[in-house]
């Protein structure tokens, strides 16, 4: 199959519209699934999966990290931008590796929930590591559905936002008759998102 990435980026950008500002938070639920059908349907081949991670998440970054452009008032305006890319682009990696695995693992749909937890945790980490760009923060205007975080932290926040965002592509590929979902799979992801929503 041949490789394209403009899915990758009309995720890229959806998620970004999901922060504030502009802070259209539902968008957050449907923002992944053009990057997961990308992922799942790319080459198996490591270079390639990982080029996939890191063109959804290099602009998507840029977005996020635009509250560095302001140090530009009390630096060069080239030092602060070449940080605004380089940082962006490094952290960016971290979704080429999330990438790689999840072609290693045999693209299993269930996994990218649990290998996206796995990256918000693993970016903050180190003295370069934030947490902006967490998919948790999009949430912070709908109070019923932030207040979950109470449960396991921001990190449930995010679980249960990439949950959604995976359902909604498994309903996708099971339509086209890509891929056949079990019934028990289907009944234990519709299961887990009713248990948290009534939490």
């Amino acid at each position: 199959m041949e490789d394209k990435y403009i899915l990758s980026i009309i995720s890229s950008l959806l998620l970004s519209i999901a922060f504030p500002k502009p802070g259209i938070a539902l968008v957050a639920y449907i923002a992944l699934v053009p990057f997961i059908i990308d992922l799942h349907q790319s080459s198996p081949q490591t270079k390639k999966a990982c080029l996939k991670g890191i063109t959804f998440a290099f602009p998507f970054l840029l977005i996020q990290h635009l509250c560095l452009l302001p140090l530009i008032d009390f630096s060069s305006t080239s030092i602060i931008i070449f940080a605004w890319i380089t940082y962006s682009f490094i952290l960016s990696l971290y979704w080429g590796i999330l990438a790689v695995l999840y072609k290693k693992l045999g693209s299993k749909l269930w996994m990218f929930p649990l290998l996206w937890i796995i990256l918000e945790f693993v970016k903050t980490l180190g003295p370069y590591g934030n947490s902006i760009g967490q998919i948790a923060n999009t949430q912070s205007s709908i109070i019923p559905i932030a207040q979950l975080s109470w449960l396991g932290g921001p990190f449930l926040l995010s679980f249960f936002v990439v949950s959604i965002n995976t359902l909604l592509t498994a309903c996708f590929f099971e339509k086209n008759k890509q891929i056949k979902i079990s019934s028990l799979n289907k009944k234990n992801m519709k299961v887990f998102i009713t248990l948290t929503i009534l939490s």
